[in-house]
């Protein structure tokens, strides 16, 4: 509720668009079709392995149900050098 609060203080008149769920709470049942509902708007779970290619040795499993907490450590493995 405060990432939203702050969102519609800072954003424009521009109507939300899309919501990415991450981290631990991402999966919580029924969190989406809440948020989908009182918000108006697509809601999904963020999966930042979506596009990597990840060896067969590597459990999918695995990799789908934590995909969501590993949302910051992917993006920050993903980073160049010189990426602010």
């Amino acid at each position: 509720q405060r990432a939203l609060s702050f969102f519609w203080t800072a954003a424009t008149d521009e109507p939300l668009g899309a919501v990415f769920l991450s981290g631990g709470p991402a999966r919580m049942p029924g969190l989406s079709a809440e948020l989908k509902q009182r918000l108006d708007c697509v809601v999904e779970v963020a999966d930042p392995f979506r596009r990597a290619q990840v060896e067969r040795r590597v459990d999918r499993l695995l990799i789908e149900t934590s995909g969501p907490s590993l949302a910051i450590a992917v993006g920050l493995a993903t980073r160049r050098p010189g990426d602010k």
